[in-house]
């Protein structure tokens, strides 16, 4: 991208009319206008100053400037883990899909838990199946037989 610059100088327009008031008299400005100029003459006024001076005063043009070009900034929505997307309801939708997962997984967990803890009880049953066959067969095998005591 390539820029115009004008390379009047206000010190040399004041010396050729004299004042800033004649400058600004010539221009149709306030004085406090002409007084607020850089060091060189704004492009408009330094073409039309030319003019008023048929020539006299010139302002040269340096077209070939390189200006800086300033990234134009861009709104980013970061999702929750930090990846990043240009549009929010991207975002919104990725945030919810790993919502989702978490859920599913929290879910599979928690079933993965209640099954443990159903195999466990099923075999702390079995067990005291076990247990209580084993002690009613234990006490018939050792039950003596009643005693009657005749007199």
């Amino acid at each position: 991208m390539r820029a115009i610059i004008a390379s009047m100088k206000k010190a040399d327009v004041i010396a050729y009319f004299g004042s800033i008031s004649n400058v600004a008299d010539a221009l149709k400005l306030s004085f406090q206008a002409v007084h607020q100029w850089p060091e060189t003459v704004p492009l408009l006024r330094a073409y039309q100053i030319e003019r008023l001076t048929l020539g006299k005063l010139k302002h040269q043009k340096i077209e070939n400037f390189p200006m800086k070009t300033t990234q134009r900034t861009k709104t980013v929505y970061i999702a929750i883990d930090g990846k990043e997307f240009e549009n929010q309801s991207d975002c919104i939708g990725y945030e919810a899909r790993i919502e989702r997962q978490e859920i599913r997984s929290e879910f599979a967990e928690q079933r993965t838990k209640t099954e443990r803890a159903k195999k466990r009880l099923e075999n702390l049953l079995a067990d005291y199946d076990v247990c209580c066959a084993y002690e009613s067969a234990s006490a018939r095998v050792f039950e003596a037989p009643p005693t009657e005591f005749v007199e």
